[in-house]
């Protein structure tokens, strides 16, 4: 009797080992497209931002004001790229398939470019 009981605690054990090792490979996957989310999302604001500032001469005239929204605009600027560099640094594969991602996205677009022409 003793040792149906002990069989069944071990195949318990076996299971809860099973659910957790899947658990985290979901929890992992889960962060990961959080973490994906979050490098785009960084990447398209530091090209907005550069988009902002070259253009901020056309529409801004007035010099003081131009200038307060230039440091401000470069101080965020600053604080995404440490946050970026920080993120990459952390999760180097997200890093890697998110770029990997975006030039498979500009070769497909190349080649799409090209067929309709």
């Amino acid at each position: 009797m003793q040792i149906l009981v002990i069989i069944q605690i071990i195949r318990l054990i076996r299971t809860i080992e099973y659910i957790i090792a899947n658990l985290n490979i979901l929890l992992e996957r889960i962060a990961n497209r959080y973490v994906t989310l979050s490098l785009e999302l960084c990447k398209a604001y530091i090209l907005s931002e550069d988009d902002v500032l070259s253009k901020l001469h056309r529409v801004i005239e007035i010099d003081q004001i131009r200038e307060h929204f230039h440091k401000d605009s470069i101080r965020r600027r600053d604080e995404i790229i440490n946050e970026l560099t920080f993120i990459q640094s952390e999760h180097p594969n997200v890093s890697a398939s998110v770029k990997t991602r975006a030039a498979i996205q500009k070769l497909l677009n190349y080649s799409k470019n090209i067929v309709i022409v």
